[in-house]
Formats: C-alpha cells, sequence, structure tokens
C-alpha cells in the first residue's frame, strides 16, 4: 500500500485510507519562500493547504487600516478549509 502522507495530519484523524488515497491524487506541492503571499483577502477559493514544513501567518489586509495577525500556523496544520467547504472567497491573506 503507498505511503499515506495525510495520515499524520491531526485534521485527518479517523478517516478510512481509501478516502485517504483518494484525496492524495488531488494534492500538489508548493514550496513558499519567506514573506511569500499564497492567497489575499478576496481571491477565489483554490482548495485547502497543509503546513508541512516552516509556518504560515494568517492575516487580515485591508488598505488604510492596520495589518492584524490572526493564525500563527506550524507543521500539520492545516488553513484555507473553511472557504474549501463553504465555495466563498477567501476571507484572511495568508
Amino acid at each position: 500500500m503507498p505511503e499515506l502522507h495525510l495520515r499524520g495530519v491531526p485534521v485527518f484523524e479517523g478517516v478510512e485510507d481509501a478516502r485517504l488515497l483518494r484525496l492524495e491524487a488531488h494534492l500538489s506541492e508548493r514550496t513558499c519562500r519567506a514573506n511569500e503571499v499564497v492567497y489575499r483577502i478576496g481571491d477565489p477559493c483554490d482548495g485547502l493547504y497543509i503546513v508541512v514544513q516552516g509556518g504560515i501567518l494568517l492575516r487580515t489586509e485591508i488598505p488604510g487600516k492596520p495589518i492584524d495577525r490572526v493564525f500563527d500556523l506550524g507543521p500539520g496544520e492545516v488553513f484555507g478549509e473553511e472557504e474549501t467547504v463553504n465555495g466563498t472567497p477567501r476571507a484572511l491573506a495568508a
């Protein structure tokens, strides 16, 4: 059986192997540089993300207003899932 990369991600705990394999068929890896923007508020949703290494900052980004740091995420954490489930544009910048 192929290695299940999602098996160690807490949000997928308890999901059966067959379902994880189907999900993994849709995965793609993206490497980001420090301070690279993954997406901005209002961008269309292109799926959810899993932090594998390093970290990600989710923040507000409203012109004319101070940037608010909302979440600091690390390895194993998922982001963008709310917009993926709801089919809505991005609510925060990443």
